[in-house]
């Protein structure tokens, strides 16, 4: 509110205006839908969790825009999408489980990346996605933080905040941190603000105190695949001095932070503790169902066992710990190779494109998922929400082929400002 003093020395007051871009509504829903997305695993009630409930909010606000919808590009990754579909409908005829986990989640899933990737989106929209994907990391941080000083899995080792009486997966946790240290990351580079490189160790660190060594793998991962991705990329030489300095700088700050972790924690990520415990028992259980797939009948080499298999397999029955391994048993050889080719496809558009930042925050959870079953895990899914958005939304006919600041095109600092974040390479236009 702002109070004006008038000529008589009358206090008046006048009601600030705040304009609400409608138009936007839908760019703004699915922002909040990216915030809140670390609650994905609070549930409300049984079976219904937070951001179950939020995913509604961007199916109203895209009510205004389905004539949109009808016009859309058509983009490589939809006959992908729509493949993956069809397996895993046709593999649940071929289930070896009674009850195949996670058959309507991961197509429910993946007609989420459809419907919503049809829409235009302007730039401003584009760059709210990003935000709100970088920010839910401090979230997600803050779960894990409260975590950490409430020590509830001190004992143990490794764990995450209890919230409404529900354990949230610390391997779950350290994915949301992957795209906001991705672009922290290429920040720096880009920008040399060293406030950007920070904040990216930070969050390292926060993914340290989970005790995961699967998070901890993508985290730090993910940091380093940005910084070889940009010297491949600029091709500057130059740069691979700053970033061996950079890697020394991350290792000193990591043995460092781990000498004031409690020593339950800082002992899971020595050498000692990962062959001794055969990392947390994983080896055996993917050479286990590795051997049984390989043992297994020709038909269910080649179209896999349906969802859920590795429960089923499992002498154990866990689960495999790793999605690729989950891929392969489900999905079987001809549909574990239409998987890879669709991440592939992703990873390798978005760094020939110059986003190294989404291609590298792609290729991190792509390693998460070596020590994760998850076949929906939904930060990579808003990864490649967000590469799709942009690709059907950018004009890459004016991408200048040669440098991200070269004359064909503008800096990747939006407007010149050095407080906004860089989000579109150099001479991309938004239609």
């Amino acid at each position: 509110m702002v109070f004006v003093i008038g000529r008589r020395s009358k206090v008046k007051f006048v009601r600030p205006r705040i304009k609400i871009n409608f138009d936007e509504l839908l760019g703004y829903a699915l922002a909040i839908y990216f915030l809140f997305l670390p609650f994905s695993q609070i549930a409300i009630i049984p079976g219904i969790s937070v951001i179950r409930v939020i995913s509604i909010l961007p199916f109203f606000a895209s009510i205004t825009r389905l004539r949109q919808a009808t016009h859309a590009k058509l983009l490589t990754e939809y006959f992908f999408l729509i493949i993956m579909c069809v397996w895993a409908v046709c593999t649940s005829f071929l289930s070896i489980s009674s009850q195949p986990s996670g058959f309507v989640s991961l197509v429910s899933n993946f007609g989420f990346i459809i419907f919503f990737s049809l829409f235009h989106y302007t730039q401003h929209e584009y760059e709210l996605l990003c935000k709100a994907d970088i920010f839910s990391a401090w979230i997600a941080s803050l779960s894990i933080i409260v975590g950490f000083i409430s020590g509830g899995f001190l004992n143990s080792g490794r764990g995450g905040i209890v919230f409404l009486g529900q354990q949230i997966d610390p391997n779950f946790s350290c994915g949301y941190l992957v795209f906001a240290i991705a672009s922290y990351t290429f920040f720096f580079l880009e920008t040399k603000e060293k406030k950007f490189i920070f904040l990216a160790f930070v969050l390292i660190c926060i993914s340290l105190i989970t005790g995961s060594r699967g998070g901890l793998m993508s985290t730090a991962g993910t940091f380093i695949i940005v910084l070889f991705l940009y010297v491949f990329k600029k091709k500057n030489m130059k740069a691979l001095f700053k970033i061996i300095a950079v890697l020394i700088l991350l290792c000193v700050v990591f043995f460092v932070f781990l000498r004031f972790l409690p020593e339950s924690i800082g002992a899971r990520f020595s050498m000692e503790s990962v062959i001794n415990s055969r990392g947390t028992g994983r080896i055996d259980i993917w050479l286990e169902l590795l051997s049984d797939f390989i043992h297994s009948d020709w038909h269910r080499i080649l179209f896999g066992n349906g969802l859920g298999a590795s429960e089923y397999l499992s002498s154990t029955g866990h689960v495999a710990h790793n999605s690729w391994i989950e891929y392969l048993l489900s999905f079987g050889v001809l549909g574990f190779c239409v998987y890879l080719s669709f991440y592939g496809y992703v990873f390798f558009s978005a760094y020939r494109e110059g986003q190294i930042e989404l291609a590298s925050a792609i290729a991190g959870y792509y390693v998460l998922q070596l020590s994760l079953s998850a076949y929906t895990y939904r930060p990579l899914f808003n990864a490649v929400l967000i590469w799709m958005i942009y690709k059907r939304n950018a004009d890459r006919q004016a991408y200048c082929k040669q440098d991200f600041k070269s004359e064909c095109g503008m800096s990747r600092q939006r407007h010149g400002d050095s407080s906004t974040y860089p989000i579109l390479p150099s001479g991309v236009q938004w239609r």
